[in-house]
């Protein structure tokens, strides 16, 4: 049966959320990142009740549909069945989402993969299944192509997280692999709201040209990279201490240096956090608005300072990151 003909097979395809590594991995250092089953969206076809959502949607599907035409033209290489997609779109079908767009949690990614899932031609979808895909990259270059449309630079490892729903490790690009992530109960993770949506571009472009500058490049180098790296080994193999130490050090980076993609009613708190060490804070995926992440060693007097700065979050908890039965 091919994808497309039963609306039945449609799955929904998780949000992702980059833990570790925003910035980090657009120069090819590590990320971590994970399926985040908080928020959701499959393709479906629409009903009445729902006909100006899916209005908006096909606006998007249809401008993905004549980005994803030209680039198999481009390329000369059919990765997907764009016919049947664009009878389909003809249909009203349209992709249903809960995940908040420009906020950080991979709202084109999913996307992203459920295209892939539902009209490629030849679905590569046994990676993972004995936990490597170091050796074969071909998928997410593909990725990579298709989220492009949406960004100005795309890794391809939002659509991979939400594709295989599975936390992902990268190293330098071109090693990827699944891992097992057990988040430790000493430190408490919070998602908290700026309110604010953002165009990833934008803040992708900035640091770009600022990149470019040697001693900019330099600082980050020696300072972000290197606390980056340590915070994601830390994590993974449960080192509380090394993981605190450094997360300070990339909280206290992004608000010397990243001071364009911090909302600016989080600045005060973020420099509270610094102070007191009780609670950091750090950006989540580009910045700028959407979600910020902050991580507590006190979730009680953390979530009064949230009250009296009036935020919403969401404090993260494991089943968040775990697969329920569809």
């Amino acid at each position: 049966m091919k994808a497309a003909d039963s609306i039945n097979m449609y799955q929904n395809f998780p949000a992702k959320l980059m833990l570790l590594g925003e910035y980090a991995a657009i120069v090819e250092a590590s990320s971590l990142n994970l399926p985040f089953y908080k928020y959701g969206g499959s393709l479906k076809y629409s009903s009445p009740e729902q006909k100006n959502v899916a209005e908006t949607s096909q606006k998007v599907l249809r401008e993905f549909y004549e980005y994803l035409l030209k680039l198999e033209k481009n390329t000369g290489e059919q990765i997907l069945n764009l016919s049947q997609f664009h009878q389909d779109l003809d249909k009203g079908i349209f992709f249903d989402s809960s995940i908040p767009n420009g906020f950080g949690l991979g709202s084109s990614g999913a996307l992203c993969a459920a295209i892939y899932d539902h009209y490629a031609l030849k679905k590569r979808d046994v990676y993972f299944q004995d936990q490597s895909f170091q050796n074969d990259l071909y998928l997410k270059e593909i990725f990579q192509s298709m989220e492009s449309f949406f960004h100005q630079k795309s890794s391809g490892i939002d659509p991979l997280v939400c594709f295989f729903k599975k936390p992902i490790l990268v190293k330098a690009m071109s090693e990827i692999e699944s891992i097992d992530v057990k988040l430790t109960s000493k430190i408490v993770i919070y998602l908290v709201d700026s309110e604010i949506s953002r165009h990833t571009s934008s803040y992708v472009k900035f640091f770009l040209e600022k990149y470019k500058n040697k001693s900019f490049r330099k600082e980050f180098e020696s300072q972000y990279v290197k606390n980056n790296e340590i915070c994601v080994s830390s994590l993974i193999h449960q080192h509380p201490v090394e993981f605190w130490e450094s997360l300070k050090e990339i909280s206290r980076y992004q608000n010397h240096y990243m001071q364009m993609m911090i909302p600016s009613k989080f600045k005060s708190i973020w420099e509270e956090g610094l102070e007191s060490n009780l609670f950091f804070f750090k950006l989540c995926g580009a910045g700028g608005g959407g979600y910020l992440l902050a991580f507590s060693l006190d979730p009680v007097e953390t979530e009064q300072k949230f009250a009296e700065y009036g935020f919403d979050y969401h404090r993260l908890e494991a089943s968040m990151f775990e697969c329920a039965a569809e």
